[in-house]
């Protein structure tokens, strides 16, 4: 199973993001390994992103096999591009 598939079951579930994440509207959140509620998990180039998890710029093989997952933050929905090394299920 690959990370996609494993976060598609794991919906409505808690994960935590092992890296710092970039937010798009504020910079850099330097809190790692905090804790989200996963609301959805897709394919990384379909929705526009709100952060991503490492620093920019990045090159394109850094997320070859990177998925968009949608987090609830801070009672708002959100979209992460994340790798398997920067995501761990609760």
């Amino acid at each position: 199973m690959n990370l996609l598939q494993t976060l598609q079951t794991h919906l409505g579930g808690l994960i935590r993001i092992n890296a710092k994440l970039f937010w798009y509207d504020r910079g850099y959140d330097h809190e790692p390994g905090r804790i989200y509620l996963l609301l959805d998990a897709v394919e990384a180039g379909i929705p526009k992103l709100d952060a991503i998890t490492t620093p920019i710029p990045v090159s394109t093989s850094v997320y070859a096999d990177a998925v968009a997952i949608l987090l609830l933050v801070d009672g708002q929905s959100r979209w992460v591009r994340a790798t398997e090394k920067h995501v761990e299920l609760l």
